[in-house]
């Protein structure tokens, strides 16, 4: 089961989370609200890890639910590390001017990894595979969900000219 400095999606409590991130070497400061955890980076930690983007965590009935970190890694170098996802979802936000993709891999755990790349609309093959990108695990925020729909775009025909203008209209 995927994790990050011991904070396992669906496990781990907040009281604990707070903790492991109050002691991890690589954290500043962590802010806690209602529903999330939310912390800055100290400098200390890898160039892989972008410094300048907090990570996040969601909960819910007091335990970690999801986990992000935004990363300097692009796209293309996360496929080639990993392969083609095993699913995908494209959300589409309030904007027509932007769009994300969720990249899911082994999706079908309840503690997936997620890696996901941002993208203004329509996207080029470049901005594609040289976004950068951040790591997630657990389930997708809600907003994600209500505004995205899951999509094949690596196996279906013709996948990049509707990608490339971020219609949604790949549903499986």
């Amino acid at each position: 089961m995927p994790c990050w400095a011991g904070i396992r999606v669906g496990v781990t409590t907040r009281a604990d989370a707070e903790a492991i991130l109050g002691a991890h070497p690589w954290v500043g400061r962590v802010f806690s609200g209602a529903t999330q955890l939310s912390w800055r980076w100290n400098g200390t930690q890898p160039a892989l890890i972008d410094g300048a983007r907090d990570g996040l965590i969601g909960l819910g009935a007091g335990v970690v639910q999801r986990l992000r970190i935004q990363t300097t890694v692009r796209y293309g170098e996360m496929w080639g590390a990993l392969g083609a996802p095993d699913d995908a979802l494209l959300v589409r936000p309030v904007s027509r001017y932007a769009a994300f993709q969720i990249s899911m891999y082994d999706f079908e755990r309840p503690n997936a990894l997620m890696v996901i790349s941002s993208f203004g609309c329509p996207v080029t093959p470049r901005e594609f595979w040289t976004s950068t990108t951040t790591l997630g695990m657990g389930d997708v925020w809600t907003t994600e969900a209500l505004n995205g729909i899951r999509f094949d775009i690596y196996e279906q025909p013709g996948w990049w000219g509707r990608l490339r203008r971020c219609r949604s209209g790949l549903a499986r």
